[in-house]
């Protein structure tokens, strides 16, 4: 219980009661909740095998091991910033039960002026303060503190806030306005709360500067008025990523048998990172159809002058590459790897295009992967009949000329 005097004009006094838990009531209760987890923890545990087949062989007798002894831990040890610690205080919100405290307070008053020290005889006073505490109707199921962290400028972060109701009756809680031009913003509005269960709402964190930012919200409900801390700060990103020149060579993948390669990205910042990972599958490159000739007796898809049809798209080739997850997590200077996977299905030319976008939104690299089966190969490119013509044409033109310069040649000998 704290308690606040002041003393304004007219001799009136001001009295400030706020009701708290007792720090080492709150401290005896994680104790003992520390120690009921670790009573759980070994309850889990599976039981000890029998000793092996030597003892059985002997005769001996399996001796029973003794199960090893908890000591509920020192309430001195619990530190009030941890999660046992918070979570010893919402035990105690929702089994509280009202009181009724009593205090006396002196008051020494002297006659003379406001504002000006009497040298006169002090009166004492004794004021008499009765304060009864009731249950709260809103117990806060997660930390009062939301901290953000360092984060990526104009990245998005999300937190949970957490309400439980301890009243008789549902509640709706009401939650004070966010600055509209602040980095801090509520997903959603505050849901009803019924009695015994939770309710759950999002704060998203939007930095737009490198800088810490600091804003107080308070959330109220029934007799209950929670202060929560939102706190955040805003860093530029910074990465790295191998291979540099964002080509990925697969190499000479054999039928059936998956080819491995991976991609290395290195936070190089203090704030977590995260990539959206799209792998875009090219249709892959076949061998040329020698039953498609040059004079286009084949489909109206294909390339006349080539002698080889169009790629066509075919799922089951297309399926061929694979990517080892769809999101990359790097925490803060840390170093993360995605393999990328090329398991052909027929001979060909395999070709994708691997795109990593930073955020969804901010950032992208993007890497073109190659591979191809070791009976690959190239399509020879047929040449028409106006193009041999042409050619001849050209062979027969320069041996002419080359023909007359030895003629003039000779004759001015």
């Amino acid at each position: 219980m704290s308690k606040a005097l002041k003393r304004s004009p007219g001799r009136r006094v001001e009295v400030t009661v706020s009701p708290i838990l007792d720090p080492t009531e709150v401290r005896i209760t994680a104790s003992l909740l520390r120690y009921e987890q670790l009573e759980m923890e070994r309850a889990a545990e599976p039981e000890v095998s029998a000793k092996g087949d030597k003892n059985k062989k002997k005769g001996r007798k399996k001796s029973a091991e003794r199960p090893q002894m908890i000591l509920c831990p020192e309430p001195s040890t619990i530190h009030p910033g941890s999660d046992l610690y918070r979570e010893a205080q919402q035990v105690l919100l929702r089994t509280y039960e009202p009181a009724t405290y009593r205090y006396v307070i002196p008051c020494c008053v002297r006659h003379g002026d406001t504002g000006q020290e009497s040298s006169g005889p002090c009166d004492v006073l004794y004021l008499e303060v009765v304060c009864t505490t009731a249950a709260p109707h809103l117990v806060p199921a997660s930390s009062l503190c939301l901290d953000f962290g360092p984060r990526v400028l104009r990245a998005p972060a999300y937190l949970e806030v957490a309400l439980e109701g301890a009243g008789e009756g549902p509640l709706r809680p009401r939650a004070s306005a966010l600055d509209p031009h602040g980095p801090f913003r509520l997903v959603e509005p505050l849901r009803e709360v019924p009695p015994g269960e939770r309710s759950v709402a999002r704060v998203c964190y939007t930095p737009e500067r490198l800088s810490q930012e600091l804003e107080f919200w308070n959330i109220t409900g029934g007799n209950t008025n929670l202060r929560y801390a939102l706190y955040g700060r805003g860093v530029k990103q910074e990465f790295s990523f191998t291979p540099e020149d964002g080509i990925i060579n697969m190499g000479k993948a054999k039928l059936g048998k998956a080819s491995k390669k991976q991609i290395t990205v290195t936070n190089e910042c203090e704030a977590p990172l995260e990539f959206a990972v799209e792998l875009v599958p090219a249709p892959p490159l076949l061998p040329a159809d020698p039953e498609v000739k040059s004079r286009g007796s084949g489909s109206a898809r294909g390339d006349r002058r080539s002698g080889r049809r169009e790629p066509e798209p075919q799922p089951a080739l297309a399926a061929a590459w694979a990517v080892s997850a769809q999101r990359l997590e790097v925490g803060p200077y840390r170093t993360a790897t995605l393999e990328v996977l090329l398991t052909p299905t027929e001979e060909a030319l395999y070709e994708a295009q691997l795109v990593l976008r930073l955020f969804k939104r901010l950032d992208e690299l993007v890497f073109t992967a190659t591979g191809k089966t070791p009976g690959y190969k190239a399509p020879k490119v047929e040449k028409s009949a106006k193009e041999k013509d042409g050619k001849k044409k050209s062979a027969e033109k320069s041996a002419g000329h080359s023909a007359e310069k030895s003629g003039k040649g000779k004759k001015k000998k």
